[in-house]
């Protein structure tokens, strides 16, 4: 069976042989039974139980008083005074439709059944959406122990702040593969800079002391990684230093850090300062330019790692090569 679909416009009951009904037969008026179903439709319409006027039968019929009066005459309409027992006294200046109510809905009929079909569209949408909840999954966000204790949400969100950014920062750094060759180098033998996860959670912690919180997460991050890279190479001092460097300066990009460091490895190379514990440059009469960044280098090298320099020996430079 096919459901049809409901219209949602309202409608009043007249019978299929209305046009053989006696009292529409007495009118002998086809105009004044047109009349008369233009008011039933008025009263379904506005709800009004039945009750018009007869200006109003005319007005919607689009007939005369007299041609609305004739449905008085017959019983169709009642005024004031009538004597029909089925239906209610009609005050002056009113008219009443004869039995509207038994074939029609009164408007207190209306109005409960559209409470009624809204409940229904309630129950029906809180329904469906239960049954939505229950089929997707729930996920519960990770927070550490101490989360549920409300003297320390605030600084457990920033930590939780502070170990997102550095394994982004983890994320983003090349790891060199460790294997069992490398594992076998002597210690004295240059490997080259590696960098690692501790690498990166130094790099974020100088960032955050140098730099601070003042700039977008995405420049820090940017400029950790950077550091992450310097770091096995210059040492943390060198490193803050560089990002206190770069933070003075205006219109430079992360990537400027590098350039930064290498500026402090000459100077400090230049004046034959200490870089860092057991490893110092020698400044040479006339080495100047090239010769000046090597030992830098050479120094930094030398304090970083036991690979070159080994005990804390000194780095000379000798017509460009290192003793």
């Amino acid at each position: 069976m096919t459901n049809r679909p409901t219209d949602p416009r309202e409608f009043v009951r007249m019978s299929v042989d209305i046009a053989h009904h006696p009292k529409v037969v007495a009118l002998e008026d086809p105009a004044a039974a047109w009349g008369y179903a233009a008011a039933l439709a008025y009263a379904g319409k506005y709800h009004t139980d039945g009750w018009i006027t007869i200006r109003t039968v005319a007005h919607e019929g689009g007939i005369s008083t007299q041609k609305a009066r004739k449905l008085v005459r017959v019983g169709l309409l009642h005024e004031h005074g009538h004597t029909c027992k089925k239906c209610p006294e009609v005050p002056k200046g009113q008219a009443y439709l004869h039995d509207y109510l038994e074939h029609n809905r009164s408007k207190d009929e209306v109005e409960e059944q559209r409470r009624s079909a809204a409940e229904r569209g309630r129950k029906g949408a809180a329904k469906r959406w239960s049954k939505r909840d229950e089929t997707t999954p729930k996920t519960t966000p990770e927070t550490d122990s101490n989360s549920h204790s409300t003297s320390q949400g605030t600084s457990n969100s920033y930590h939780m702040a502070e170990v997102e950014e550095e394994k982004e920062i983890s994320t983003h750094l090349p790891t060199p593969a460790a294997t069992t060759e490398r594992a076998s180098t002597p210690a004295t033998t240059p490997t080259g800079p590696a960098i690692t996860g501790t690498n990166s959670a130094t790099a974020y912690r100088l960032v955050a002391e140098a730099i601070g919180r003042n700039i977008p997460s995405t420049i820090r991050t940017a400029l950790a990684i950077e550091a992450a890279t310097l770091l096995p190479e210059i040492g943390p001092d060198i490193t803050r230093t560089a990002l206190q460097r770069w933070n003075t300066r205006t219109g430079i990009g992360p990537r400027v850090l590098a350039s930064i460091a290498t500026d402090l490895v000459k100077e400090h190379a230049a004046g034959g300062t200490t870089l860092a514990a057991g490893a110092r440059t020698v400044a040479e009469p006339g080495a100047h330019g090239r010769e000046a960044k090597a030992r830098g280098w050479l120094a930094l090298g030398a304090a970083s790692g036991p690979e070159i320099g080994a005990q804390g020996s000194f780095l000379v430079i000798e017509g460009g090569r290192a003793s």
